[in-house]
This record gives structure tokens, sequence and C-alpha cells, in this order.
């Protein structure tokens, strides 16, 4: 099989995927490989090529050059999070290393560079805002997003996106989130280049103050200190999510006293920064910010 398809073409494929790209978009080439695989080795032949190309990527990762500018911190989080899929690379059960499989999809990203672990969630270092959700709610929205991207963003990309992971669930409260903005805010500081920061989902509805004030911490912290929403409307799985595990919002769903609704959440570089500065005078420290 790697005389036919060896690794370092794959991983060559997603080095070479177009930029901004999703971190589940696959390239032509590495799904060409995997096809190829399938037909002639079936699906225990995709597995096991799947579980070496990881431990390739995770065996070469400290020597790349964007890992090693990295602020202490998030390296940290990457050395955690490569422990865990090395693990998961050697005993995964089987039908994990699938691309269908978002939790796969993930790791693999997250190996090859293109997520980078923070804390609660991952993020996408190279991210950007889809211009058509300026249009997805009227002139309203679209004057008040144009004028915060034109005057406060400075541009749609590149952006810092983030992507919740269900095996980060130690994380997911209010202490998890403000180390993650800070580890978030330290990446900003060490690429001026970056815009600002965006995240999507139906927690981030204001809604939920009032129907599940235990989410709060999830926005509250980018909210108070110059972040703005858009509202993007039930798109996907933002139903299905929502009501996911609660009772509550299930009956209030079905009692017609609750949509759904997901919404973006646009966080410019200076104000992101600026609650960075603040954050870090209040426990003693500087930063090197201009």
């Amino acid at each position: 099989m790697l005389a036919v398809h060896s690794v370092g073409a794959y991983i060559d494929a997603w080095e070479h995927a177009p930029p901004y790209s999703r971190y589940r978009s696959i390239p032509p080439t590495a799904r060409e490989i995997c096809s190829s695989i399938e037909q002639r080795w079936g699906r225990d032949g995709i597995e096991l090529y799947h579980r070496l190309v990881i431990a390739q990527l995770v065996a070469g990762f400290s020597d790349r050059a964007a890992f090693q500018t990295l602020p202490v911190r998030v390296r940290d989080c990457c050395a955690q999070t490569l422990q865990r899929i090395l693990g998961i690379a050697e005993k995964g059960r089987p039908g994990y290393f699938d691309h269908t499989n978002d939790l796969f999809a993930k790791d693999l990203a997250i190996c090859r560079g293109k997520l980078i672990p923070c804390g609660a969630e991952l993020v996408d270092w190279q991210a950007g805002l889809p211009r058509r959700l300026l249009l997805k709610r009227g002139l309203r929205q679209f004057i008040r997003s144009a004028r915060y991207i034109g005057q406060k963003m400075h541009g749609f990309k590149p952006l810092y996106e983030s992507h919740w992971d269900r095996r980060l669930i130690t994380d997911f409260n209010a202490e998890g989130y403000r180390r993650f903005y800070l580890n978030v805010a330290e990446l900003l500081q060490s690429n001026p280049e970056v815009k600002g920061y965006m995240a999507s989902g139906w927690w981030f509805d204001p809604a939920l103050s009032t129907i599940s004030p235990e989410l709060d911490f999830i926005g509250k912290i980018p909210i108070a200190h110059g972040a703005i929403l858009l509202t993007v409307g039930e798109e996907g799985s933002t139903v299905q999510d929502a009501l996911w595990l609660s009772r509550r919002r299930t009956e209030l769903y079905k009692a017609g006293k609750y949509r759904p609704t997901g919404y973006v959440m646009l966080w410019s570089r200076a104000a992101f920064l600026a609650w960075h500065r603040a954050t870090k005078d209040v426990m003693g420290e500087t930063t090197n910010e201009k």
C-alpha cells in the first residue's frame, strides 16, 4: 500500500489545500488516495493508513516552525492534545479513522496544524467571514455588520474561528473560557495580520439568558468587551443541537416559546486585545502589544 500511496504524498495533498478551506474539506488528491486504498484494501486498509498518517504527523509536529512560535500555554495545550491523539492512533476503535467522523476530522486537522488546541475550544488560524452573512437578516443587520467590519475589523479575513469539541467538556465552564480567550489573545499578539475572532452557534442566542442562563459564560466576556452578534437563523443542525440534552429547551420549543437560532459572533482584534490588556493589568501582568 505504501509503495503505491506514500504517507508523504497524502500529507502533501493537505499541505496544498486552498487557503481558507474548512477543516473538514478534503483535497481532491487526498480523496483519490483514500478511494484507491479502499478499492484495493477495503475499509481496514483506510484504517491502518490513517493511523500511520496520524503517527507521522504527530512525530514531526514539534519540529515545525509554526509550533515553535506559539505562546507557551498554547504549546502546552497542543502537547496534551497530541498525546491523546497518538493514543487513539494506537488503540482507537474500528470505524473511527474515517473522514465522515467529525472527531477524526478534528484530530487530523490538529495534527496537520489547521486547528490549534487552545483549551476550551480549537481554533482555525486561517478563517474568513462569508460575505453572505451580512445579507441574512435585512438592511439593519447589513448596515450594523458592515460598519463593524469596516471600522473595527478592517476586513473579512484572516480571522481566528473557534470550533467546540465535546471531548473538551472539562473546560466547558466560566474559568475554562476565560483561559481560552486569554490563549486566543496571545495568538493575536503573535500574529498582527489577523483581524479578529469569530465563533458561531446557537448558544450565543440572547434569548438563552433567561432560558438557559447557565450558558452565559460562553459569550459573556466577548459581548461585554466589544463583540457583536449577527443573526444566522435555523440553519443545519441548529434546532437539534440546541434541544439535545435539555428538557427545558425541548419543552419550550414544543410549546412555541423558544425557537433555536444560530448566531455568528465577531470580536475585533483591537477590542479583544484591549480586554486582554485590562485583564493582565488586573492580574498584575504586562503585555507587549502595541
